[in-house]
């Protein structure tokens, strides 16, 4: 099933986004909902049986906030992710409709000069407009494409309120 709350804020954010396209294969169903997602900048996840949805291309506001007194003892490390897995070029393939049977690339990059030039290849097929497969290209590449502070932390039950993908703001005097 699928919690509807979530589907229609989604829906109403991506109105200015959208997608056409048919597919001429067949994909396991899950992996293909997760790949729309992604395209539309949004993430999907089930847990206990129920599929939820998040437009990721805009600041979460805050549910929760974490004060000092919260974290238990010792738990708290703050690490940066990896600079293995960046991508700071991707070659985005699409096609404007499907008469055309080669597809269209478009090439954009992000921070090279930082980290090299490691390239992805990403087929947007759920766009026919240049425009959009460009936002979401950019989207995806300024993610990829930095590295980001990783604070792990644990928390009484109290905290049980706080959702996957929810925005969370950290109050600490260091």
């Amino acid at each position: 099933t699928r919690d509807a709350t979530t589907f229609n804020d989604v829906k109403t954010k991506l109105n200015n986004f959208p997608s056409s396209f048919a597919l001429f294969q067949k994909r396991d169903a899950l992996d293909l909902i997760t790949d729309i997602a992604s395209q539309a900048r949004c993430a999907v996840w089930i847990k206990a049986g129920v599929m939820y949805i998040r437009y990721l291309a805009e600041e979460p506001a805050a549910v929760a906030e974490i004060v000092e007194d919260e974290v238990i003892e010792q738990s708290l490390t703050i690490e940066c992710s990896s600079t293995d897995n960046l991508a700071t070029k991707v070659v985005a393939q699409w096609k404007p409709n499907y008469y055309q049977t080669k597809d269209n690339q478009m090439i954009v990059r992000y921070n090279v000069r930082q980290y090299g030039e490691k390239q992805i290849n990403k087929d947007y097929f759920i766009y026919n407009i240049e425009a959009l497969v460009y936002k979401a290209a950019t989207f995806w590449l300024i993610r990829n494409a930095n590295t980001w502070k990783k604070l792990k932390l644990s928390t009484p039950l109290t905290r049980l309120d706080v959702e996957t993908f929810d925005g969370v703001t950290i109050d600490f005097d260091y």
